[in-house]
């Protein structure tokens, strides 16, 4: 079983604006909206990330 450092390692992977940004692209998504997106998501989710 994972302890609560490695989940919080994870979910901080996961859920980082670059990786987001990538995923975005990955689904098609076009440059500006992505990268958009990827903005906002930082400075909503940093906080709750970090």
């Amino acid at each position: 079983m994972r302890n609560h450092s490695d989940i919080k390692h994870i979910v901080q992977h996961y859920l980082n604006a670059l990786h987001v940004y990538c995923f975005l692209m990955r689904t098609g998504l076009r440059k500006e909206y992505a990268l958009a997106f990827a903005k906002r998501w930082e400075r909503v989710m940093h906080w709750f990330i970090y």
